[in-house]
C-alpha cells in the first residue's frame, strides 16, 4: 500500500500559483511558491525549500522509510509487476482530481462534515494487461484500467481491512497516518481487484486537502454521483477505460537480459 500526498508543500502549506488560484471552486490560502521539490527517497511528498522538508522530517520519516520498502519490493518483483505498479501509481494520480466531488456525495458529507474524518471513499479499479508484440526477448504491450465501483466505507472496516495487509509493518496507527496524514483530508483509497499486483501493493491512497474549498462544499450532493463519475473520465460502462489526457493507457516495451552463469575459475586457487 502506497500514498501519495497532497500537492502542496507539507510543512507551510504553500503552492504553486495557477489560473484556479482566481476561480470561485476553491479558496486560495494566498501562499504561494515559485516552485515545489519532491522527496528524493520516497518520490512523493512535496516541499518548497529544504527548510521545510527538514522542518518536516521528524513527521515524514517513518513514512518515506515505509515506501521505500515498497519501491524496493517493487523492483525485486520483477519486471512484471514493477511495470503494472508504476501504471496503477500513474492512473491513481491522474483520476485522483475526478473523485473530490463524488467522494463528497459518496461520504454524504451533507450530514456533516465530521464525517470526512471516519469515512473513506473506496474506488474499485481492475487492470489489463495486452500484449501487442512479443519476439524473443522483446515484449510490448499496454495496461489499461477499467473503474468497476465505488463505495464508502467507515474508518472501523478500512482499520479490519488494512492493519494486516503489510504484514509486521502494518499497525492500527500506519493505516490512520497513510489514509489520512493530518485532519481535515477526504480519504480517498483505490483498490485493483485484477489480481496482477500482490497485497499490498494493490492499494494505492490518496488524502486530498480540502481545507481551501468554500464553506459550503459538504453540502453538495448527487444522487447519481457513480454516473457523473464514469461520465467525467469518459468511461461508459462494460467498457475500459481509454480516455486520453493521462488516464489513457499506459504502454510499455521491456527486454530481456539473457541469464549469463556465474564465471568459475579455471584451475583451483589456493
Amino acid at each position: 500500500m502506497t500514498e501519495r500526498r497532497c500537492e502542496q508543500c507539507e510543512n507551510c502549506f504553500s503552492h504553486v500559483e495557477s489560473v484556479y488560484c482566481s476561480k470561485a471552486v476553491k479558496n486560495c490560502n494566498k501562499r504561494h511558491t515559485p516552485f515545489l521539490l519532491t522527496c528524493a527517497k520516497c518520490k512523493e511528498v512535496r516541499y518548497c525549500s529544504r527548510i521545510c522538508q527538514k522542518a518536516q522530517w521528524k513527521e515524514h520519516k517513518s513514512a518515506c522509510i515505509a515506501h521505500v520498502r515498497i519501491l524496493a519490493a517493487v523492483k525485486f518483483l520483477g519486471p512484471r509487476v514493477e511495470r503494472t505498479f508504476k501504471a496503477f501509481s500513474k492512473f491513481s494520480k491522474a483520476v485522483s482530481g475526478y473523485l473530490e466531488v463524488p467522494a463528497i456525495s459518496a461520504l454524504e458529507l451533507h450530514k456533516g462534515k465530521h464525517r470526512v474524518n471516519t469515512h473513506v471513499f473506496v474506488l474499485k479499479i481492475r487492470a489489463k494487461e495486452t500484449i501487442f508484440y512479443k519476439d524473443n526477448n522483446v515484449t510490448k504491450g499496454c495496461i489499461t484500467f477499467k473503474v468497476e465501483g465505488a463505495e464508502c466505507r467507515t474508518m472501523a472496516q478500512m482499520h479490519e481491512f488494512l492493519d494486516w495487509r503489510a504484514g509486521p509493518l502494518s499497525t492500527p496507527d500506519v493505516t490512520e497516518r497513510t489514509l489520512a496524514h493530518r485532519p481535515g483530508l477526504l480519504r480517498i483509497f483505490v483498490l485493483d481487484t485484477s489480481g496482477l499486483l500482490p497485497i499490498p501493493l494493490d492499494g494505492y491512497t490518496l488524502p486530498t486537502d480540502i481545507s481551501n474549498w468554500p464553506s459550503t462544499y459538504h453540502l453538495r450532493y448527487d444522487e447519481n454521483w457513480m454516473e457523473s463519475l464514469l461520465e467525467s473520465i469518459g468511461q461508459r460502462k462494460d467498457t475500459p477505460q481509454t480516455m486520453d489526457g493521462g488516464l489513457s493507457g499506459t504502454e510499455f516495451q521491456t527486454i530481456d537480459e539473457p541469464t549469463i552463469p556465474p564465471a568459475r575459475p579455471s584451475s583451483p586457487t589456493g
